[in-house]
């Protein structure tokens, strides 16, 4: 019988979020201020008026444009789907875009546990190709997984699955290392 379960949750947002968040924020308007003025009047001499002020507005605009994609992708949420052992774990920004961060087998894990300081200290001379932490910084029980990934070599993967997907990662990871 095949086992399918679906974890969604909202990433909480840390203080270095909101720090980068207002960074952004007070760049895209320096970009935005500086297209606007300075590369008008620098163009004007250049290619006339009317062209240096339709560059300067596209410029603007640009700047706003992708200054705001940016800044919307801070509002983050996971998902995972689960089903017998496989694991997709998809990050979905602004809950518009979707975006693939890996995909998983329980039966490839070399180490699996809770990531406590513990696991932390024993991690920490080990090398990894790629850590994939997807913790939502809340107060739940965060694990770890060691594994040899096809495409991402040998990875760390951090995360919180729920009791449900616990209780079925266990028979495939009762004999792994702690």
């Amino acid at each position: 019988m095949d086992v399918y379960y679906e974890q969604l949750y909202k990433r909480r947002k840390r203080p270095q979020d909101a720090v980068l968040q207002v960074s952004l924020l007070i760049l895209t308007l320096l970009v935005a201020a500086a297209s606007l003025i300075w590369l008008r009047v620098w163009l004007m001499t250049l290619v006339g008026p009317f062209l240096a002020a339709l560059i300067s507005v596209a410029v603007t605009g640009a700047a706003l444009y992708f200054g705001y994609r940016v800044y919307m992708q801070f509002d983050l949420e996971y998902e995972y789907s689960y089903l017998n052992g496989d694991i997709d774990i998809d990050k979905i920004m602004n809950k518009t875009m979707r975006k693939r961060i890996i995909s998983v087998n329980a039966k490839n894990f070399n180490r699996f546990g809770i990531y406590d300081e513990n696991a932390k200290v024993s991690l920490k001379n080990m090398q990894f190709d790629t850590t994939v932490n997807v913790c939502s910084y809340t107060e739940s029980t965060v694990y770890y997984a060691v594994l040899r990934h096809p495409s991402q070599g040998n990875t760390l993967l951090i995360f919180e699955p729920e009791e449900r997907i616990l209780e079925d990662l266990k028979k495939y990871t009762k004999n792994l290392s702690k």
